[in-house]
């Protein structure tokens, strides 16, 4: 068996036990199975599949670096979003992706909006000293 865990910004998206484990790395997909030879593998965007008892989960993942040693897998990435199949986890991980485009570009909304007040308000205690 070897142990999983995946880390977020977030939180844990996961921490368990594993069979097996397919990381679709920069450099192409590899399996890792108990008594791998460590390695660390750089994902900028791909999937990881878990298997445990023949059942396969997915993890869509982003900004991602998996580290393996003594049967051990940590994957510490930026995002990361789940599903049953690489296609729902991939969907997830775009949803959660408009979301947060939606909320960046309200919070620039709101900065542009301050920006505006400070300026007017520094306009008019300019003014109120003459």
């Amino acid at each position: 068996m070897l142990k999983l865990t995946i880390v977020t910004p977030k939180g844990t998206s996961f921490s368990g036990d594993v069979d097996y484990v397919v990381v679709d790395g920069n450099a192409g997909q590899m399996g890792i199975l108990e008594n791998h030879v460590p390695t660390i593998v750089p994902v900028k965007e791909g999937f990881l599949k878990k298997v445990v008892k023949e059942e396969e989960y997915y993890f869509y993942l982003s900004g991602a670096i998996l580290e393996l040693s003594h049967n051990i897998i940590t994957v510490i990435a930026q995002e990361a979003s789940s599903g049953d199949t690489l296609e729902l986890a991939k969907k997830e991980f775009e949803e959660i992706r408009l979301q947060e485009k939606r909320e960046n570009r309200r919070k620039l909304i709101d900065f542009t909006k301050m920006e505006k007040d400070l300026a007017k308000s520094i306009k008019e205690m300019k003014a109120g000293s003459l």
